[in-house]
């Protein structure tokens, strides 16, 4: 596993100490700017605690579904492979995480004691315009959680053969792809949607041979984390393949 596989692998787990020093320096904050309301203080380290704990817990538990569903990819929980129960689990998760801050923000204090640390006074019309913020953050991951499909790997097709390709079929764990009739020095692209990490086959036919051709990619999935790879049909029949990160 090369490096970025490592740290896409784990960067889950990398939320925890940053909310941990968030929690540190808001602490400090609170401390030297609300001494004098001490009311105000405690209501302040309580909403820091409750977004600590909350982003904690949410991110070990993502995290933990990532290890068990064997993903390198952070982002499968934008996967629409809902029949993974581990893909199903950790969007879960995030629904409720998402549900959390919106009741967070909405029905206790936290929001408007969190601000204060920021802002130090807070009006009523800012008050209002944060919950509609907040809202507004909340409806925007449920909407990305909900219809974007992050676990996408583009794949790039170029036939530089004088030949037609009849069609070319990428497989990979849990499915495949299928593109009928690439004509000759043209390029088309599609894209596959794995929910696991694992070898990747192009299958191809070309229009004047009988039977077709079968080729491993010198690459997982896992060493393609959010980015790409190119297809290119030789003149001589043959492809060679370049695998494009877009983290390098």
């Amino acid at each position: 596993m090369n490096i970025m596989s490592h740290i896409l692998s784990n960067l889950w787990f990398a939320v925890i100490p940053l909310g941990l020093l968030n929690v540190v320096f808001l602490y400090l904050r609170a401390r030297k700017h609300l001494s004098h309301d001490p009311q105000l203080k405690r209501s302040a380290r309580k909403a820091v605690l409750y977004l600590a704990i909350t982003m904690g817990v949410t991110a070990s538990t993502v995290g933990v579904i990532q290890i068990f569903g064997d993903f390198n990819n952070p982002f499968f929980i934008y996967s629409s492979n809902l029949s993974d129960p581990y893909v199903l689990a950790g969007k879960i998760v995030m629904y409720l995480f998402w549900v959390c801050v919106l009741a967070w923000a909405w029905f206790t204090d936290g929001l408007i004691s969190y601000a204060k640390l920021l802002f130090l006074s807070v009006s009523k019309f800012q008050h209002q315009f944060l919950k509609l913020a907040a809202t507004a953050v909340c409806a925007g991951g449920i909407l990305v959680l909900t219809f974007y499909n992050g676990s996408a790997i583009a794949v790039v097709i170029n036939n530089h053969n004088e030949q037609s390709v009849e069609w070319v079929k990428v497989s990979f764990e849990g499915g495949e792809s299928r593109l009928e009739s690439i004509e000759s020095l043209s390029r088309v692209m599609t894209s596959i949607k794995p929910s696991k990490a694992g070898e990747v086959e192009v299958i191809y036919k070309l229009s004047d041979k009988k039977n077709p051709y079968k080729a491993t990619m010198p690459f997982e999935l896992s060493d393609l984390p959010m980015g790409y790879f190119e297809v290119v049909v030789t003149q001589d029949g043959k492809i060679s393949v370049r695998d494009h990160l877009i983290f390098k």
